[in-house]
């Protein structure tokens, strides 16, 4: 399954889905999480935590941007997963990103991985 969404000319944001077994959903957001783009993929992804996909696997290897709505959407996932009895786990987020989220604090609350070194 794939989405994609865009609100403007310059704001785009594709959220790509695989569903697992077990209540694990895989995604993978490619573009701009913005106050633009946040609002279709968090009612997507709160809805999939409320048909009881509660173990999220959010892969940011493609996310080229990321303000203030964007960590405010991943924290309220958080909490929603949280809630039901699940977690929500970023992946392959990139320096830029990771930067923002630990100096908001909010590696205290998110399982945040950076993107693998290479050799």
């Amino acid at each position: 399954m794939s989405e994609a969404f865009s609100d403007g000319p310059s704001d785009h944001l594709n959220l790509r889905l695989v569903e697992r077994p077990g209540g694990l959903l895989e995604a993978a957001l490619v573009g701009e999480l913005s106050f633009a783009t946040s609002k279709p993929p968090l009612e997507l992804l709160m809805d999939a935590i409320e048909r009881g996909e509660t173990r999220l696997v959010l892969d940011l290897k493609e996310l080229g941007f990321c303000d203030s709505a964007g960590l405010h959407m991943l924290v309220r996932l958080h909490e929603a997963a949280g809630s039901a009895g699940g977690w929500l786990r970023l992946v392959n987020v990139p320096d830029q990103v990771l930067r923002i989220i630990k100096a908001t604090n909010l590696d205290q609350l998110l399982d945040a991985q950076g993107e693998p070194r290479r050799q």
